[in-house]
């Protein structure tokens, strides 16, 4: 019998002492979350960090209308681009000069995009960038020059009898 009443007694015991350590250890993460909303001099608070944060990502965020408004400079200036290729093909200019001009006006075209892009942007980017875009605009431009003087070719060729 008495080692069932010592073992009672230990249970009990012990079942209290949980009891309280589990109390402590609540009260203290308990502190801890609170001190980590409220804040201190190494740390900012929680709240304050998600408002930064939050003001941070809504500063990225750019309005609808500069989307739209460089999407139809980008349509305008391809179309402009395509018709003084189109007309440059036409005009039965030499093939080196065909291409020099070519690549002058995809350059120009993509320099003026980029222009148009950074002034809607209200930032300017660097002459590498610039430089890049220039550069695959002339890409651009000689290739839509080969395109229209190979269709013209075809086209001559397919109504040749």
């Amino acid at each position: 019998m008495p080692i069932r009443n010592s073992d009672k007694g230990f249970s009990a015991e012990s079942d209290a002492r949980i009891c309280v350590s589990s109390e402590r250890r609540m009260s203290k993460l308990e502190n801890g979350l609170r001190g980590s909303l409220k804040g201190s001099d190494q740390n900012p608070s929680l709240g304050q960090t998600i408002q930064e944060k939050a003001q941070e990502a809504a500063d990225q965020v750019q309005p609808a209308w500069k989307s739209v408004v460089k999407i139809l400079i980008d349509i305008v200036i391809t179309v402009a681009v395509t018709v003084a290729i189109a007309a440059l093909a036409a005009s039965g200019v030499g093939l080196v000069a065909a291409i020099g001009l070519a690549a002058l006006i995809g350059a120009t075209g993509a320099l003026v995009k980029q222009g148009a892009n950074d002034l809607i942007d209200g930032k300017m980017s660097s002459w590498q960038t610039y430089a890049t875009q220039a550069g695959f605009g002339a890409v651009g431009g000689v290739l839509q020059l080969v395109g229209l003087r190979g269709a013209e070719k075809a086209a001559g060729l397919l109504t040749e009898k």
